[in-house]
């Protein structure tokens, strides 16, 4: 049984969790509840991230498989958020948590490619300004 408690958060954090969470399609309290969940679990220890500053062969070629799968991806699904492995779309939804949560169980030990399907399979980040 899940309990429910309430919790005050600043009106300027709560719009922006509401602003997020209509960008994303969720319920605000899913979006709250997903970050909290993952801050904490990090905070306590309990995931790992992948180190990015070292290659990662495996990496690359998911990330390979996906760019060459962007254009049908795109065509079929856009703004939606999918997860590839093995070279496959195993997943899609609306509902960035929600695909998190069954990409987790079906693949718990496993790097699985999760992204929304956006115009550039890559997002560039250009960042401007004195050195």
């Amino acid at each position: 049984m899940i309990h429910y408690r309430t919790v005050k958060i600043p009106q300027p954090l709560y719009e922006k969790a509401e602003k997020l969470a209509r960008k994303r399609q969720q319920k605000v309290n899913e979006l709250i509840s997903g970050v909290w969940d993952e801050t904490l679990s990090f905070m306590a220890g309990e995931e790992t991230f992948v180190d990015l500053s070292e290659p990662d062969e495996a990496v690359d070629r998911k990330m390979e498989a996906y760019i060459a799968m962007h254009p049908m991806l795109w065509q079929k699904y856009p703004g939606q958020h999918v997860a590839v492995y093995g070279g496959e779309l195993v997943d899609r939804d609306t509902d960035l948590n929600a695909l998190y949560a069954r990409v987790e169980e079906n693949y718990p030990d496993e790097f699985v490619w999760v992204t929304t399907i956006e115009a550039d399979p890559i997002e560039t980040i250009s960042i401007w300004g004195k050195p």
